[in-house]
């Protein structure tokens, strides 16, 4: 025969267990405000390809919805292609001198899927690129490593 304790938690338990879902279920007053302005903007974490970190691979950065690649010449000069059309693109470097964000350039206005970045040299393959798109109110953002720009085994 089971303990009276172990009879009394099987009994109690579903009754718990449906008061915390009524309770659950009820909308906080933190829930219910919503602060001014803040409605529509969204930002949305962006994975690196696994290839970043593979020397001679190609690299990006993505999720579900969107897609961003990217190389970068041997002069220092990122080029970077988007899945949409973007307002624009803030890019820096996650380093030892961590270079602030700047703003890249469209290569064509019309599309805005294309965008160049001078960085004024090679980043350094352990730098990390950091990116940031914004399209309207959405915001995405990643970063990747530059171990892809070792030449390949």
């Amino acid at each position: 025969m089971q303990s009276p304790r172990t009879v009394w938690l099987i009994a109690t338990a579903p009754l718990i267990a449906v008061m915390l879902m009524i309770f659950l279920s009820f909308p906080s007053e933190v829930d219910a405000q919503s602060p001014e302005g803040v409605e529509g903007v969204s930002s949305f974490a962006l994975m690196e390809l696994p290839t970043c970190s593979v020397a001679g691979g190609q690299c990006g950065l993505y999720n579900q919805d969107f897609k961003v690649a990217f190389s970068i010449t041997p002069a220092g000069q990122l080029r970077l292609r988007s899945s949409q059309p973007l307002d624009y693109v803030l890019v820096g470097l996650a380093s030892s001198g961590n270079q602030q964000p700047d703003v890249a350039s469209p290569v064509d206005a019309e599309t805005r899927d294309r965008w160049v970045f001078e960085f004024g040299g090679m980043p350094d393959v352990e730098d990390r690129l950091r990116i940031v798109a914004v399209i309207g109110e959405s915001t995405w953002f990643g970063e990747a490593s530059l171990i892809f720009l070792r030449a390949g085994d």
